[in-house]
């Protein structure tokens, strides 16, 4: 049985994004859907000690009508890596992984990337990296498929001859499971990182960007970190 994930390439998304993609055989980078300017592509949350606070990498304005994730622009009016990186110093300088996934952050943030998604993708890989995820990589926009939600969706699966599609809660709103069923493919929405982890700044908050786990738990030794044992 072949699993795929569908996904758009999330800025520094949370663990389920990992988790998802580590179980499934392929993971499609949905590309050439519209960027969602209030959505998490190009943001995510960390942990700070009045709580949960948005990191955002900021972009270049587009015509809602044109503005395709893959042609996304990463704007460079601000010194937004500067605050980024002293914001992300500031909340985790003392977990116990600080240094190492700081450098790697660090040096993603100072290519430059012109593209959103290059700077989305690199960072994806690395941690992809990090947690040995093999998972083949395609994109939506190269799988030439022409249909728009649930129908995309479906259409992407049949083109990967896929018989399993890995998904999270909030596709329960615009996917239509009985075409799924219908076409003898599995849509599994249960796969969750639920597991607590050790966190600094006091109650634990889930859901938070995967760098919250990196910082505090990934020593580099063990590759397979994403279970919930």
């Amino acid at each position: 049985m072949s699993k795929i994930y569908i996904h758009q390439p999330d800025f520094l998304p949370s663990l389920n994004f990992f988790q998802r993609s580590k179980i499934s055989d392929f993971f499609v980078v949905l590309d050439d859907v519209q960027f969602n300017r209030r959505g998490w592509t190009n943001r995510d949350l960390i942990k700070t000690q009045k709580g949960s606070e948005k990191i955002t990498v900021p972009v270049k304005y587009m015509p809602r009508k044109i503005s395709l994730i893959k042609d996304i622009k990463i704007s460079y009016e601000t010194d937004w890596i500067k605050d980024l990186t002293k914001k992300i110093e500031h909340n985790y300088s003392k977990a116990d992984n600080f240094l190492n996934i700081f450098r790697l952050l660090n040096l993603e943030f100072n290519k430059k990337h012109k593209k959103l998604i290059d700077l989305n993708l690199n960072l994806i890989k690395s941690i992809f990296s990090l947690f040995d995820i093999k998972t083949k990589i395609y994109f939506s926009s190269k799988l030439k498929s022409n249909s728009v939600k649930s129908e995309k969706i479906l259409e992407l699966c049949k083109i990967l001859k896929c018989d399993e599609y890995i998904t999270g809660q909030g596709s329960k709103n615009y996917l239509d499971v009985k075409k799924f069923e219908k076409n003898k493919i599995k849509v599994n929405f249960d796969i969750e990182f639920k597991r607590k982890y050790k966190q600094l700044n006091g109650k634990f908050i889930e859901n938070l960007s995967v760098i919250d786990y990196l910082f505090n738990c990934y020593n580099g030794l063990e590759k397979n970190k994403l279970s919930n044992e």
